[in-house]
């Protein structure tokens, strides 16, 4: 069966992109979504949802400081882009705006593009940041309208046990009955084959630098595992995932945020301090929103970016308590959520690398 439904607000959300910004429009002229018929299979229908208007409750407003280290990071996602495409070229040089930021005292390290990751169209690199005396591992995700369509196939693929990967419990907490996404299992799985051994290393090179993990989209949800399995053993990352859709079930969820907050479902509205986890989402990005069917739960950690444009007004950027708030991402009612642009604006545009 096709979607042609899906199908219709993808292209409408296109619609808006070109009235909004006309060269992402131009970028994606040539894009053919009948390309994509026999590839896409229904969601369940989203009539369950309950909708809600968002509201004071459970939201606080961040800092300016905390706002400026959010847009340091989110440099680092966006020359996320440039892997697999223009590259980026030692110590630090690309296309975007993120690399003129960051050039001089971030050095490429390695590009991750396994071939294995090419159907999750996960990629990104290792760098080290000499300012911030860091180590930084970013993953990529979607890109474009293609990897969105692609994207939805994806997010059909079956949940696995957690207990594939040992590296993600610890002898004093057991992740019970935890389920995650097959595709993204696989992802950070394949992934970590090749990022340990470098990260090790620099490790061992670095013994001061601290561990930074982000990532976008689908990269967003290879990003939560790898900042998981860094935190129980370790090394004691800060994570910013931004746009990640829900990675595993309610039991997950729940461990997810007992290893991060000490309890499921925590009061997450103080930034800053010892808190290590944080999770960007946009007004009208719907990934953060699926897949919603077959006993998926988001985690908490939710940064809520009120505002459809880049570089938002500080106060117009929330944290939010728990893990599904109706004050946050969570009450922007289902019909506002296929705008593509706002699944690559988080802060910084995420803009190709041409």
């Amino acid at each position: 069966m096709k979607t042609f439904a899906l199908l219709g607000l993808l292209a409408s959300s296109v619609a808006t992109a070109a009235a909004t910004n006309a060269s992402y429009a131009d970028h994606y002229a040539d894009v053919h979504f009948s390309n994509a018929l026999g590839e896409v299979r229904p969601a369940p229908p989203p009539a369950a949802i309950i909708d809600y208007a968002r509201g004071p409750q459970d939201t606080a407003p961040i800092t300016a400081d905390f706002y400026n280290e959010l847009e340091y990071y989110m440099n680092f996602s966006q020359v996320a882009a440039c892997v697999g495409y223009a590259g980026i070229k030692k110590p630090f040089n690309c296309k975007v705006e993120g690399c003129k930021i960051l050039q001089g005292h971030v050095e490429l390290v390695s590009m991750l593009s396994p071939p294995e990751l090419q159907q999750f169209n996960v990629s990104g690199y290792i760098a080290l940041d000499h300012l911030k005396k860091n180590i930084v591992l970013v993953t990529r995700g979607t890109l474009d309208i293609r990897d969105i369509l692609t994207d939805v196939n994806i997010l059909y693929r079956k949940m696995s046990p957690v207990d594939f990967a040992p590296n993600l419990q610890s002898e004093n907490l057991k992740c019970d009955g935890c389920k995650i996404h097959d595709g993204f299992l696989h992802s950070y799985l394949t992934t970590k084959e090749f990022v340990d051994p470098i990260v090790a290393q620099l490790k061992s090179q670095h013994p001061e630098y601290g561990m930074v993990v982000t990532g976008h989209s689908l990269g967003g949800a290879t990003a939560l595992l790898f900042g998981l399995d860094y935190k129980i053993n370790g090394y004691d990352p800060l994570v910013i995932t931004s746009g990640q859709p829900y990675v595993g079930n309610q039991a997950f969820a729940d461990y997810h945020d007992t290893v991060w907050f000490g309890k499921p479902n925590p009061d997450t509205v103080t930034v800053g301090g010892d808190r290590k986890f944080y999770r960007l989402t946009h007004l009208h990005d719907i990934v953060p929103r699926v897949p919603y069917w077959g006993g998926y739960m988001q985690v908490s950690g939710e940064i809520f970016i009120d505002y459809h444009k880049t570089h938002p007004p500080v106060d117009k950027v929330l944290a939010c308590a728990g893990q599904l708030n109706n004050h946050c991402t969570h009450g922007s009612p289902w019909w506002t959520l296929f705008n593509l642009l706002d699944h690559f604006w988080y802060i910084e545009p995420f803009v190709p690398c041409f």
